[in-house]
């Protein structure tokens, strides 16, 4: 029969190892179907704590108590010196031995004498010590303290303390801080720790980021990697950046002290009203978080193909890229990588949809690829499918090749051309069947053509270039007089907004990154962007006039 627990006293009992825990004439059996939550502790051997649920009579694990908990990796769910188990859903708890015989105890009833808890190794209730944590077993019913016998005096380490689910007071800096949690982003911990927002409202069972508890982000971030002891204080840090309301003791009166809010995301003509203390004029600061990208600018590529083994598009664009004729990944020939696009002149091409990616306007912009031209007669590199649009292409001379740039603003002439003695014919000569770097440029008004990473053209034309609903073609000829190209194509890259190169450059020695190297954020002085009224006695309005948005720091002072 199982052992019925006796409210006020430690209930001991002897547990064993091996043993069937799950017959009710086990010594370490006992009866809980009456009982919410029990305390379990033992102090020679570690035990291990069975539970069988009521509507179900399954059992399962609840944890591991004991003083050496690292010799029992693996046991269980939970370890600890001492436990408080909810057992609101069990009529069973059974606990064994992992090493030998032993007295286990469990207490339940928080009225138990002082001196039975002072022997439980819990907390002390007058004037002893607590050696565990402090756990509820109902949420948000009880007090410490009352309205008639106070608390005198309450000492807290140097941490933190969350009143509700949002809101923090802790020290940081030697100051006291007032702080409410993000709600509406991925705490910055758990996105460094590959968290996402999609995996983290799965696991929490909830529909937006609003509904996310701080229990939640914790559970959620113990499944993350090298991540399974993280705790509240791991993912809402002693940063600014994870905190929307972030003042200072003494914060907007008006004197010495200093208060800060976060607007993230903040646009053009949007305003935020701040509370001030009534009749005092504080200054108004306005800062903005602005994300150096690291080497690279790789946001600004429209379009990105390796050409290793498939016609993908690395860019965050993601064209969808189409090979025409013969066009096709070869590995006989390559720059970089595992392979190269091959064209054999007579139709082949790659092609990309009309994408307002693709259209420069009067916009700066970077154009580059590898060839290895093989065909010793001119044919195109890169062109709209239509006349009088865009065109880069390669043209015989003697028995070396250069290059021919064409560019329109009508459907009627080219203003920038690479034929005769133009502005867009270039002037290096360079070998067939071998690989050379080619870039066409634009930087404001001024135009660049380079070959091998030395400047060839260097004209201005203030045009705009003409927008069309044509496709794009890589290796794809715009006139019968342009045939396709003739050889190999690698690493084609166009970059939209940056003028890559003005100058004589180095090559690159590898393909194009896919990715920036590790960018850096700098708080700069806003202020001068934005619109400060005292619009109230006790308010102060802050208004963006700067066009784009920001992550701002409002601080009054």
């Amino acid at each position: 029969m199982a052992i019925t627990l006796v409210e006020d006293i430690v209930n001991k009992f002897i547990v064993n190892s091996p043993a069937d825990h799950t017959v009710e004439e086990y010594s370490g059996n006992t009866n809980v179907s009456a009982i919410n939550s029990v305390l379990v502790y033992s102090r020679k051997e570690n035990v291990k704590v069975f539970a069988r649920v009521t509507a179900t009579q399954v059992w399962q694990t609840l944890g591991v108590v004991g003083n050496d908990l690292d010799a029992v990796a693996g046991h269980g769910t939970e370890y600890r010196k001492d436990a408080v188990f909810n057992v609101t859903t069990m009529d069973r708890v059974s606990i064994i031995s992992l090493g030998a015989e032993t007295t286990a105890r469990i207490v339940f009833n928080p009225s138990l004498p002082t001196e039975g808890l002072e022997n439980a190794g819990g907390l002390t209730s007058m004037g002893g010590t607590m050696t565990a944590h402090i756990l509820p077993d109902t949420n948000a019913i009880y007090d410490l303290g009352s309205a008639e016998k106070k608390i005198r005096h309450l000492f807290l380490s140097d941490n933190s303390l969350w009143v509700g689910d949002e809101h923090k007071v802790s020290i940081s800096g030697g100051k006291m801080k007032f702080r409410k949690r993000k709600k509406s982003t991925v705490p910055a911990a758990v996105a460094a720790a590959s968290g996402d927002e999609g995996a983290a409202l799965a696991h929490a069972g909830v529909a937006t980021l609003a509904d996310m508890k701080l229990e939640h982000w914790r559970e959620f971030m113990r499944t993350l990697p090298g991540q399974g002891a993280a705790e509240i204080k791991d993912i809402f840090r002693d940063n600014s950046e994870d905190y929307e309301d972030d003042f200072e003791a003494g914060a907007a009166s008006g004197g010495s002290s200093t208060s800060q809010t976060i607007v993230s995301d903040m646009a053009q003509n949007q305003i935020t009203t701040l509370a001030i203390a009534s009749g005092t004029t504080p200054i108004v600061q306005v800062y903005e978080d602005v994300v150096i990208p690291g080497a690279g600018s790789t946001e600004l590529d429209v379009l990105r193909l390796h050409l290793d083994s498939d016609l993908t598009d690395s860019s965050t664009s993601g064209h969808t890229v189409t090979a025409n004729g013969n066009a096709a990944i070869t590995t006989s020939e390559k720059k970089f990588g595992a392979g190269s696009a091959y064209f054999d002149g007579s139709g082949d091409c790659l092609s990309l949809p009309s994408s307002s990616d693709l259209e420069f306007g009067a916009g700066d912009f970077t154009l580059e690829c590898w060839v290895y031209p093989a065909g010793n007669a001119r044919c195109s590199m890169y062109c709209a499918n239509e006349d009088y649009v865009f065109g880069f292409d390669i043209q015989p001379s003697g028995g070396s090749w250069r290059t021919g740039l064409f560019v329109s603003d009508s459907a009627s002439a080219w203003p920038v051309s690479g034929d005769g003695s133009a502005n867009g014919v270039g002037t290096i000569l360079s070998t067939w069947n071998a690989w050379h770097h080619v870039a066409v440029v634009r930087s404001g008004n001024q135009w660049y053509t380079f070959i091998d990473g030395v400047k060839d053209c260097d004209f201005t034309w203030s045009g705009t270039i003409r927008t069309t609903s044509v496709d794009r073609l890589v290796g794809g000829g715009w006139h019968p007089t342009v045939p396709h190209f003739n050889g190999y194509i690698d690493d084609f890259r166009i970059t939209k907004g940056l003028a890559r190169y003005t100058e004589n450059f180095t090559v690159p020695a590898a393909a194009h990154p896919d990715a920036n190297s590790a960018g850096t954020t700098k708080t700069f002085n806003k202020t001068n962007d934005y619109e400060i009224e005292h619009a109230s006695d006790t308010t102060v309005e802050v208004k963006k006039t700067s066009a784009g948005s920001a992550n701002v720091k409002i601080r009054i002072i």
